[in-house]
């Protein structure tokens, strides 16, 4: 569906094109998360987990246009900039949180006429199993073997050193600052929407009725790993800075 709209948006199916947007708004990201994460002095910080989410692996991707890319970028920004107004709310006045909320109702409804066509027009995820399906305790115990191979394949993944290693090197800055109390609500919440990602990938491959699953599973994976990859980087670039700031206080 992105790959769609960023077609509509260049007006062209020249690939060259499609990879050009795609690097535009893979630069918008690294610049725009660490102005959201505020961290100032050590900006540096922030942007280093970026630099190597975007010289990793999935920097293939890219050049294939594939959508994964867009997709992660939009879910890191959008990521950072709720981190962003959580901060907002707990630190302004009534008033500028009514400004806040008002200009996320507008970006509500603007993004209304698009869900609404696209649920009477297409494209439709034909491809996901319907949850009066997938929620059956039979069906899922029938494709154990599915989440295991979904599981290795993408976790797998995570610790190849062609993807940098930002998801150990997060999932171990996050466990620090839950265990010092140094920016406990902003890694639990960098941690829990990480995890959720990853379970909905799990859910996505454990519940597919795809006719050759391994195959599927081993060929998207190396796409679906994108979004984690850069949830991780976000987590990094606002946790790293605010930890290494606690020491001088």
């Amino acid at each position: 569906m992105i790959g769609s709209v960023l077609l509509r948006l260049a007006g062209s199916t020249s690939q060259g094109l499609i990879v050009g947007q795609i690097w535009v708004l893979v630069g918008v990201a690294v610049l725009a998360v660490p102005w959201l994460c505020r961290s100032g002095s050590r900006t540096w910080l922030a942007l280093v987990p970026f630099a190597l989410v975007v010289a990793a692996a999935p920097n293939q991707a890219i050049l294939r246009g594939d959508a994964d890319v867009p997709m992660a970028c939009l879910l890191a920004v959008g990521a950072a900039a709720l981190v962003a107004c959580a901060l907002v709310v707990t630190l302004v006045a009534r008033r500028d949180v009514l400004s806040v909320a008002g200009v996320a109702a507008a970006l509500a409804l603007l993004a209304a006429p698009w869900r609404l066509w696209v649920s009477a027009h297409g494209p439709s995820a034909s491809d996901v199993t319907p949850l009066s399906t997938s929620l059956d305790p039979g069906f899922l115990a029938d494709r154990l073997g599915q989440l295991d191979l979904g599981a290795r394949e993408l976790l797998g993944h995570f610790a190849n050193p062609a993807y940098g290693w930002l998801v150990p090197a997060f999932l171990a800055v996050a466990g620090a600052a839950l265990l010092s109390r140094s920016a406990t609500r902003t890694a639990a919440f960098h941690l829990v929407g990480f995890l959720l990602v990853v379970a909905a990938l799990l859910w996505v491959y454990w519940t597919s009725q795809q006719p050759d699953v391994p195959s599927h599973v081993s060929r998207t994976a190396l796409r679906t790993v994108t979004t984690p990859l850069f949830l991780a980087a976000v987590g990094l670039a606002h946790l790293l800075p605010q930890l290494v700031r606690r020491p001088e206080r």
